[in-house]
């Protein structure tokens, strides 16, 4: 798996811990459905906004980009 389907793979796992399908995700973040899909699929690199606004919930970045530490900061 390359880097960018990880990435998306992780994505995908802090929107399933949100309990949200693709297009109640999308829509909190002002992305559609199809713009989801593809970022979970590794289509797509992630939009620094998404990357902010997941910053402001407490999700780690560095365990999205990276694969390191936890999915919610401490």
């Amino acid at each position: 798996m390359n880097q960018q389907a990880e990435i998306g793979s992780r994505l995908k796992q802090i929107r399933e811990h949100l309990e949200e399908t693709q297009t109640v995700f999308g829509e909190r973040f002002d992305c559609s459905r199809d713009d989801i899909a593809n970022y979970e699929r590794g289509l797509c690199d992630l939009p620094d906004k998404l990357l902010a606004a997941l910053d402001r919930l407490g999700f780690n970045l560095r365990w999205l980009l990276n694969n390191d530490g936890a999915m919610i900061r401490d």
